[in-house]
């Protein structure tokens, strides 16, 4: 049965004080819906409600709305269901809420698309734009007006490239644009397949990406920062070592919280705590309560890092 962590993020009082170097978390045995993984989660502001989305075997929205009485048997309810069944999130960081509605990107089978359900009536809304290419299983951040989906699977295997590309979506005006870069990681003329279930989040208006899988088997430490003015990836450092179909949480104070790893052939429970402030990875935390896995689901809400699956 799949289980919900709580893991207190105190890092926010950590990096302002400098008083301790400890992460505390709690572990809460309960019960989500049903067992979960490849699903995605999302705190909302306007509803004061979590919501959980899809993952292998479901298609159902749940939200848990946490102005009930949390006594209640059931945290939560189903409120609709994903348009395709056969929308699949691997670990990607898709859903993303802006005041009331659910912005969900970058899914398998409908990559290319802007999909918004609306949580006042749990209704799905008109698609936004198509993305330029359909690019699946690359991850999306959000930066408060623009979401960015940074590369991404063809399944075409027949070609390789050196370039990464990277799509903006303006939420406002509707509008797509598409940058290709060279990738950052390319050398001595090797090219790749595909980039992939990377972890990537914005800190302000920096964009970061970590970590990732190239071609078949390939897992990558890297992390980076995109700079949108000059359209170039500027290598920061490293992970402690090779992670891919993990999610990411920003918690707005310029720490990210990359949440779960698989590295081609271990499952680890590790959370590695980024500090946008001095670019480098804060804390690694290995939760022993938590079962090593990866394609979990995070959202952060009133300073706590929540890890469902």
């Amino acid at each position: 049965m799949s289980s919900l962590l709580r893991c207190l993020s105190l890092l926010i009082c950590i990096w302002t004080s400098h008083q301790s170097s400890q992460i505390n978390c709690e572990y809460y045995p309960e019960d989500l819906p049903s067992p979960l993984r490849s699903h995605v989660a999302g705190y909302s502001a306007a509803a004061n409600s979590m919501y959980i989305m899809g993952g292998e075997g479901s298609t159902a929205i749940y939200q848990w709305d946490l102005d009930d009485d949390a006594s209640s048997a059931a945290l939560f309810t189903q409120i609709g269901s994903i348009p395709d069944p056969l929308w699949e999130f691997d670990g990607v960081q898709a859903l993303f809420p802006v005041e009331d509605i659910l912005y969900v990107i970058g899914v398998y089978d409908a990559a290319h698309t802007v999909n918004r359900f609306n949580t006042t009536s749990n209704q799905w809304l008109m698609n936004g734009a198509d993305a330029p290419i359909q690019r699946m299983g690359g991850c999306v951040a959000y930066n408060g007006s623009h979401f960015v989906m940074i590369d991404g699977d063809t399944y075409d295997t027949s070609s390789s490239t050196q370039y990464v590309y990277i799509q903006f979506y303006d939420i406002e005006r509707d509008v797509w644009s598409m940058h290709t870069v060279e990738a950052p990681f390319y050398t001595n003329g090797v090219s790749y397949i595909a980039w992939r279930f990377q972890y990537c989040a914005f800190a302000d208006d920096k964009l970061y990406i970590f970590g990732g899988k190239i071609d078949d088997s390939t897992y990558l430490n890297g992390m980076w920062r995109y700079d949108t003015l000059t359209q170039q990836f500027i290598s920061i450092g490293t992970l402690p070592h090779p992670c891919g179909y993990g999610t990411t949480a920003a918690d707005g104070f310029g720490h990210m919280y990359l949440v779960g790893c698989y590295s081609g052939s271990t499952y680890t429970n590790q959370i590695f705590v980024f500090d946008a402030s001095t670019e480098t990875i804060a804390t690694d935390i290995i939760y022993t309560q938590w079962p090593a896995v990866s394609e979990s689901a995070a959202a952060i809400f009133n300073r706590n890092l929540w890890i469902f699956g």
